[in-house]
């Protein structure tokens, strides 16, 4: 009995122990079961990966104490693909990544624009935590890199930039008139330094205007005609300068309204034209004392002659007569410069000369009538010789000066219309050479630092989506966005 009580203790022990045993190693494979399944969720090891992502550029402006992020006027759709790899580490709760990315995208500046390459390095961190099992993880992703981006669509799209347009309005001497666009600065400064650098060069010739027209009016109160006339013609070539810089300037801008000013049409023909004015009075008074002069001698040679019966008188009228034609000879010769050069015109001639003309021809057939005798008549005959001669002589000095002044006008309008074809020339080489300076501009890529910060989860071992918000320093350049933000989806393959 005892025996088999010893058996049966045994025989329970042995079951016990059985048991226990087999209740153990069921719980070592229920751990071992939910360790594996726990492990199919961990990202682990050096991994390779490729994604894709859309999203739209945004304005950030730092100003008034705050900064403030909104979406860039017009935005587009910005597209980019990008190629990596990454290493990865799992702890109890969470994962944690770092990668090296590639990526190359488009970007749309603007409604209705094409895209603009971008290409991209960055260099990510990223932690996600466990959410449960594992199999849906949410963290956050930091990085940094560079951005290359080119921007052919020009201006006037997206971000944060400065407008670039500038037309042309009209104005006198008044560099107030450039206003321009507000933000466009470079330009404005620009094309108000070259006006004010213009209008200085002008206001130049203008003073020497009015100094040679100050010293002129002097030459003529002391009867120096031909000397004020030479003057004048330095007046008129200055008055040419100036019309050459204004034309030149306004062909700058041909048919453009705005800002931009232009200078008035023949602006240097103006200033001339007030010299004249200066001029003219003061020209003809002194003239018209040489007219005065040689009406007075030839109504004493008309009264002289008006009494023959002295012989002497006779020999007295004919002497002032010959006086009077050449003072008279001298005063055609002076109101034709005059003339010649624009200071009077036709009228002007033949309203002075006329008294003496009128004085001379009496005197001359006064005398021609009481002379009777043959020595007389041949003094007459002499003096209407001479007077021929000093009128044919006056014609022909007048007429050798008109010649040269019309050659001096061919050649000042030979100088103006080579200044003009050169301004119209220079004009378009300016175009040109702009066009191939922003052509230029635009080949060049654009070099910009980046940091990025954003949420991520992953879905699985092999998946992730990521909402991202990237930001570019140094951005300058007009037409681009200062940040964007994006939506990506990301593959991972390789690895544990």
């Amino acid at each position: 009995m005892q025996k088999v009580t010893k058996i049966v203790l045994a025989t329970s022990l042995i079951l016990g122990l059985s048991g226990f045993a087999s209740a153990a190693q069921n719980y070592k494979r229920d751990r071992a079961t939910h360790a594996i399944k726990s492990d199919n969720n961990d990202i682990s090891g050096i991994k390779f990966l490729l994604g894709a992502g859309v999203g739209t550029g945004l304005s950030a402006d730092a100003g008034n104490g705050g900064f403030s992020i909104q979406l860039a006027p017009n935005p587009g759709l910005d597209a980019k693909l990008k190629l990596g790899t990454g290493i990865f580490t799992t702890t109890s709760n969470s994962t944690l990544g770092l990668q090296a990315t590639i990526g190359v995208g488009a970007n749309a500046l603007g409604s209705g624009t094409g895209f603009n390459p971008q290409y991209s390095v960055n260099l990510d961190f990223i932690q996600a935590f466990k959410i449960g099992s594992g199999y849906v993880k949410l963290g956050y992703i930091l990085g940094a890199g560079v951005a290359i981006r080119t921007h052919d669509s020009g201006s006037n799209r997206s971000g944060s930039f400065s407008g670039d347009t500038i037309a042309s309005g009209a104005a006198v001497f008044d560099d107030s008139m450039i206003t321009g666009d507000i933000n466009d600065v470079g330009k404005t400064t620009v094309i108000k330094q070259q006006f004010g650098e213009v209008n200085k060069k002008i206001q130049d010739l203008s003073s020497q205007i009015t100094s040679q027209a100050n010293t002129i009016k002097t030459q003529f109160q002391n009867g120096n005609i031909s000397q004020g006339v030479s003057g004048f013609k330095q007046i008129q070539g200055l008055a040419s300068q100036i019309n050459a810089l204004g034309f030149n300037w306004n062909n700058r801008f041909p048919g453009s309204r705005g800002s931009v000013p232009v200078f008035a049409n023949s602006l240097g023909s103006t200033y001339s034209d007030q010299a004249v004015k200066i001029l003219k009075p003061v020209a003809l008074s002194s003239v018209q004392s040489q007219v005065s002069s040689a009406e007075t001698i030839a109504n004493e040679a008309k009264t002289l002659a008006g009494n023959p019966s002295q012989a002497s008188n006779i020999q007295q009228a004919a002497e002032k007569i010959q006086q009077a034609s050449t003072k008279l000879a001298m005063a055609k010769n002076n109101l034709q410069s005059l003339q010649n050069v624009g200071i009077i015109d036709s009228n002007d001639y033949t309203s002075t000369i006329s008294p003496g003309d009128n004085a001379v021809t009496q005197a001359s057939n006064t005398l021609k009538t009481t002379g009777t005798i043959g020595a007389q008549a041949a003094q007459i005959a002499n003096l209407q010789q001479q007077l021929a001669d000093a009128n044919r002589k006056a014609t022909e000095d007048s007429a050798k000066q008109a010649t040269e002044i019309s050659s001096l006008q061919a050649q000042l309008k030979e100088i103006l219309d080579q200044a003009r074809i050169a301004a119209s020339q220079s004009a378009a080489e300016l175009e040109a050479e702009r066009k191939r300076r922003e052509a230029s501009a635009k080949n060049v890529p654009t070099i910009l630092p980046t940091l990025k910060a954003g949420l991520i989860a992953f879905i699985g071992k092999h998946q992730a989506v990521s909402l991202e918000y990237q930001y570019y320093f140094r951005n300058t350049v007009q037409g681009m966005a200062s940040s964007d933000i994006s939506l990506n989806y990301t593959y991972y393959f390789g690895g544990k």
